[in-house]
Parts: C-alpha cells; sequence; structure tokens
C-alpha cells in the first residue's frame, strides 16, 4: 500500500494504492478527505544553474515567493521550511545529490497520518 498526501488546500485527499500483480496487472485507488492537522514540513529547491549554458532565472526567486506563501497562507513555520538553492554560501544549503537526499529523508522520516508534507522544485 503506497500512500501519498497532496496539499493544495487546508483539505487535503490522502490517495491510497494497492497493487495487485498477476497477468491482468490490475490497480485500485482509493481517495479519502483528511484534515492536516499534525506537523507541517516543505523541502523547497531552486536552481537557477549559475554560470553554465542555459542560465536560468527566477527559480531562486520562485522558493523564496513559496517559502513566503506556506507561511502566510498554510501556517507552515520558518523552521519547518527546508530551502536549498544554488546561491547558498552554506555548503549544506546548496542543492546537490546529497543534500536533496539528505533533505528528503528530513521531509518523510517522521511522517504521520494527517502530516502535510510539501516539496517544490523549481529549475530544469
Amino acid at each position: 500500500m503506497r500512500q501519498s498526501y497532496l496539499s493544495n488546500s487546508p483539505i487535503a485527499v490522502q490517495v491510497v494504492a494497492n497493487f495487485t500483480i498477476d497477468h491482468e496487472q490490475q490497480q485500485s485507488w482509493t481517495y479519502r478527505h483528511v484534515k492536516c492537522q499534525g506537523q507541517k514540513k516543505a523541502l523547497l529547491i531552486g536552481i537557477n544553474y549559475f554560470g553554465q549554458r542555459g542560465q536560468l532565472r527566477g527559480c531562486i526567486n520562485d522558493v523564496r515567493n513559496m517559502a513566503a506563501y506556506l507561511n502566510e497562507h498554510f501556517g507552515y513555520k520558518r523552521e519547518d521550511v527546508v530551502m536549498l538553492t544554488d546561491d547558498q554560501q552554506r555548503q549544506l544549503s546548496i542543492p546537490t545529490k546529497e543534500n536533496i537526499l539528505r533533505a528528503m529523508h528530513w521531509l518523510v522520516k517522521t511522517a504521520q497520518p494527517n502530516d502535510s508534507l510539501f516539496f517544490y522544485y523549481s529549475g530544469t
């Protein structure tokens, strides 16, 4: 059984997928509304690829704007939002493969029913 929480509103939808492996490859989905009254955590990643061919503009701003939006509209605490951007001086805040995997583990390691976990990526 696999569960994911989609939190684009104060009331999220819990998606439960039950997979049966047989010669017909059947799968079934069940949806139910849940109240996201548990812990709120967010991982936001923005990569502009400074100095590289195909450098982007605005990805870091997207992440900062999303952090403010989650805080103002959904009550995410600043200490429960991890931002990885490629303009950081602090090594642990740069979006390397290792740091992204570490941050994803942080996001899900204590997840409980009714928590609201948010992942956002801006880049290519």
